[in-house]
């Protein structure tokens, strides 16, 4: 993990372990909690309810395992999104940014998923053509009509001049 990059995923791939490594290397996490955690509030933060934020707390987990592959305080943010009017509770250690940007920045991990239209198949041949190309992957993946298909080599000899 890189010291001071975002990881945001959904809590199907919570392990504390990892997000404690996370945590040490530096790096910040956005999760959502699973319903059963079990964790104390240590202390509760002032919260922007016009953003939809219920809730910001500091919290330790109580259970044995939790506690002992996460030791540290970690803060927990209750948000009701106003489109869907789903109450969310998102896990980060990051503790400077607004809880709505938390929440924003939660929200906004769907746009990886949403942000390509072609299908996997014209994917995969993307990527085992560009490995080559010292193209930045995300151009590979754009379309682009003004991109010319051969560059022009005006240093090559002409073997046949019709």
């Amino acid at each position: 993990m890189e010291a001071g990059a975002f990881t945001v995923m959904d809590r199907g791939y919570v392990d504390f372990e990892r997000l404690y490594a996370m945590h040490q290397a530096g790096a910040f996490f956005v999760t959502r909690a699973k319903q059963d955690m079990d964790a104390r509030r240590v202390y509760s933060h002032a919260a922007d309810r016009t953003r939809g934020v219920i809730c910001d707390q500091t919290i330790r987990f109580n259970g044995f395992y939790p506690a002992k592959h996460y030791p540290e305080h970690l803060r927990r943010i209750r948000f009701k999104d106003p489109e869907s009017g789903k109450t969310l509770v998102f896990l980060t250690n990051n503790t400077t940014l607004p809880a709505s940007t938390i929440a924003a920045l939660y929200k906004s991990r769907w746009q990886v998923e949403l942000r390509l239209e072609a299908s996997l198949c014209t994917l995969l041949q993307i990527l085992s053509v560009s490995v080559f190309e010292k193209t930045p992957i995300l151009c590979a993946l754009q379309p682009d009509a003004t991109r010319t298909i051969a560059p022009s080599h005006d240093n090559q000899m002409m073997l046949f001049d019709f």
